[in-house]
C-alpha cells in the first residue's frame, strides 16, 4: 500500500507540471484506454485501440514542449507510425500466444490480420 501511495503521489506531481493543453490531451485519451478491453472482446483489431492509447504520449509530449503552437504534421506522422508499429508488434505477440491456444482449441479475436474469423 505504501508503494502504491508513493507511485500515485509521483504521478500527481508529474501531472501538475503539465501545461493545460497537455492536461486536456491526457484526460481526453482516458476513454480510449478504457475501451481497449472491450475492443479485445468485440472487434478483430484491438491493436488499433491499443496503438491510439499507447502512443498518445507523442501528442502529450509535443503539447508539453510547445503548448502554444503544436506542429501538427510531424506530430501526427510520429503518432500514426507509432500506431502502425503497435499494431504490428501486438499482432505478432497475439500470434505467438495464440499458437499455443490454437493447439487446445481456444481462439481469441485479435488475430484479425492473420486469420479470418
Amino acid at each position: 500500500a505504501g508503494l502504491l501511495f508513493l507511485n500515485l503521489c509521483g504521478g500527481l506531481y508529474v501531472l501538475t507540471q503539465l501545461p493545460v493543453p497537455a492536461l486536456i490531451a491526457t484526460f481526453s485519451i482516458l476513454p480510449v484506454a478504457a475501451l481497449y478491453p472491450l475492443a479485445k472482446r468485440y472487434t478483430n483489431y484491438p491493436q488499433f485501440i491499443l496503438g491510439l492509447a499507447f502512443n498518445s504520449g507523442v501528442i502529450i509530449g509535443a503539447l508539453t514542449l510547445n503548448p502554444n503552437h503544436l506542429n501538427w504534421l510531424p506530430t501526427l506522422m510520429i503518432y500514426s507510425s507509432g500506431i502502425c508499429w503497435t499494431m504490428v508488434y501486438d499482432t505478432v505477440y497475439a500470434y505467438q500466444v495464440n499458437k499455443c491456444k490454437i493447439r487446445i482449441l481456444l481462439m481469441t479475436r485479435n488475430l484479425g490480420f492473420i486469420l479470418p474469423q
